[in-house]
């Protein structure tokens, strides 16, 4: 008897593993980024160059502060991550936020493990040292959230494009955002598949990494 309550508790732990980060999360849409047609070549001489379009004057462009996480699991154990050096924008027009941009320095990621620090930052991840950053930016934000949105208190979907270990998708998501006389805030949580942006190390064999990874912001920006 004393002996089975220990292979109880072990054989539990390994037929249930840690409790997946991405169960309750919106998954984003996913899509490939379509290439813009390519002009045919001129017959005749081209005609003069059009006037440079003019920048709205409404628009005015804000540097929020935040953080940027992700949270990714495996079999055993979830780890929390965050970038320390990152960059942000935001574009507002009167009172509405009309494009936000974020871009991360990968090898700024922060976990609970130095020793998993440096293997997010080598080839079976990010591989920082060739894909030094990782942005997103977005192309449109609609009011109402997506029909299948989890995130609590969402008000906005954001469609932009993703670029993470050199590979580009064109995502769309659930946001919270809230726009007052003072402050713009803009958070978000929602999961992708790591290997939709080529990112497929398996992990051990006793303890495979999960696909999903649940992507976090929460940036704030004073007007």
């Amino acid at each position: 008897m004393p002996l089975l309550m220990p292979l109880m508790t072990l054989l539990l732990t390994t037929l249930i593993g840690c409790a997946d980060p991405a169960a309750d999360k919106t998954h984003a849409a996913v899509s490939d980024k379509v290439a813009a047609p390519k002009e045919a070549a001129p017959i005749a001489a081209p005609a003069a160059p059009a006037a440079p379009a003019v920048a709205n004057p409404n628009v005015k462009l804000l540097t929020p502060s935040g953080q940027i996480g992700f949270t990714g699991a495996k079999i055993t154990k979830s780890h929390i991550g965050s970038f320390d050096a990152w960059k942000g924008e935001f574009a507002v027009d009167g009172d509405t936020l009309v494009g936000l941009m974020f871009e991360v320095q990968t090898t700024s990621v922060r976990t609970d493990s130095p020793k998993l620090d440096e293997h997010l930052r080598s080839a079976d991840f990010f591989d920082a040292a060739q894909f030094p950053t990782s942005k997103f930016q977005s192309t449109k934000i609609t009011a109402g959230a997506p029909a299948d949105s989890k995130l609590a208190g969402a008000t906005h979907t954001v469609e932009g494009e993703l670029t993470l270990h050199g590979v580009t998708k064109v995502i769309s998501f659930p946001a919270v955002i809230d726009v007052s006389a003072a402050e713009i805030k803009a958070r978000t949580e929602f999961v992708i598949s790591r290997k939709d942006f080529g990112i497929v190390y398996p992990g051990k064999p006793d303890d495979l990494i999960k696909e999903e990874v649940v992507l976090r912001a929460g940036m704030v920006a004073k007007r």
